[in-house]
């Protein structure tokens, strides 16, 4: 079933059973789809009944790593998928005969050793290092595998290995060689979202400075800032932040029922001198007391430093697995 859920900006949001979300950021003056990976065998049946087509951001692919050109072939699919904003490429689908971009039957991968040598395969022949996530889907007989590929803020990923030095990008359901122009482009987007990262530091209010109404404290602070510059929103605005901030998950963190506000979700305590904050784009940030007070003399812990900044880290790294986020962040800790 397809649900249809208006949202603030005009945009909306769909779900393919879980498979497919179409988000309401507008880039280049249009929307944009972006596949989320199946994690299990019921959201890859899902997927394939759903008979989602290939697209920008989705491709399906039998696997087979025997020989030279076969590799050469896995690295442009993968690399132009990153170069063309980042996606999914399903290893072990086939394509249905009477439309190649449509899934076709399973054809799950029977080689114990495909999953590592394609990641030796990839971590040797792509350049800067591919930033992406194999996820492997067990069948009854043999398994499927969902390479999660995000793009890099470091500039586009160019194939070395296997005497290619080219750069690939997707184009709809086909990848392509790179033009000049777009490679160049592609550097200069990088260094201008890098040269950015300062004034969104401060346009996101990030890190987190405590209210005036807690008086003088010294508090820890951290925070996670997403490179790319917001280019897509993993948070949904609902009335309850319960849908994403779940007990189980930040208990450590959230012991108040989260507000929505204009760019998020946010909770804080002012009992316990706490709060935490969770931006659209995935940002996040963090707040809390050390113990000491800054007007007398004493230093901090670094057990109990490391514990609560562990504590963060391990609440950030679950919401973002929940949310589908797959950009590079920034950290800062004080």
């Amino acid at each position: 079933m397809v649900q249809d859920a208006e949202r603030s900006d005009g945009g909306a949001e769909l779900d393919f059973g879980g498979c497919l979300e179409l988000y309401g950021c507008k880039l280049d003056g249009t929307l944009r789809a972006v596949a989320i990976p199946p994690r299990n065998e019921a959201e890859l049946q899902a997927l394939l009944e759903a008979r989602i087509p290939e697209g920008q951001s989705l491709e399906y692919k039998e696997l087979s790593l025997k020989w030279r050109n076969a590799r050469v072939e896995a690295l442009k699919d993968l690399s132009g998928m990153g170069n063309g904003g980042g996606g999914v490429v399903l290893y072990g689908v086939t394509q249905d005969p009477t439309d190649r971009e449509l899934p076709g039957l399973l054809s799950p991968i029977l080689d114990a050793r495909a999953m590592g040598i394609l990641e030796d395969v990839v971590r040797s022949g792509v350049s800067p290092p591919l930033l992406w996530e194999p996820i492997r889907i067990d069948l009854g007989r043999g398994y499927v595998l969902a390479a999660d590929v995000a793009p890099s803020a470091l500039g586009p990923y160019m194939v070395h290995g296997y005497e290619e030095q080219r750069f690939y990008r997707r184009h709809g359901s086909r990848v392509d060689p790179m033009s000049e122009g777009e490679v160049r482009d592609a550097y200069a987007l990088a260094e201008r979202s890098r040269g950015d990262l300062e004034d969104r530091w401060q346009t996101s209010r990030l890190p987190m400075a405590p209210p005036p109404e807690w008086g003088k404290v010294v508090c820890y602070t951290v925070a996670a800032l997403p490179i790319h510059g917001g280019r897509r929103e993993y948070l949904p605005l609902r009335p309850d932040g319960r849908d994403y901030l779940k007990e189980t998950q930040c208990q450590l963190l959230m012991e108040e029922i989260p507000k929505v506000w204009a760019r998020g979700l946010l909770a804080r305590s002012d009992a316990k001198k706490t709060a935490f904050r969770i931006d659209r784009d995935g940002a996040l940030g963090s707040i809390g007391l050390t113990g000491v007070k800054s007007d007398l003399p004493g230093t901090v812990g670094l057990g109990e430093a490391m514990d609560w900044l562990d504590a963060r880290f391990r609440c950030f790294s679950l919401l973002w697995q929940q949310l589908g986020f797959r950009e590079t962040a920034q950290l800062r800790f004080t």
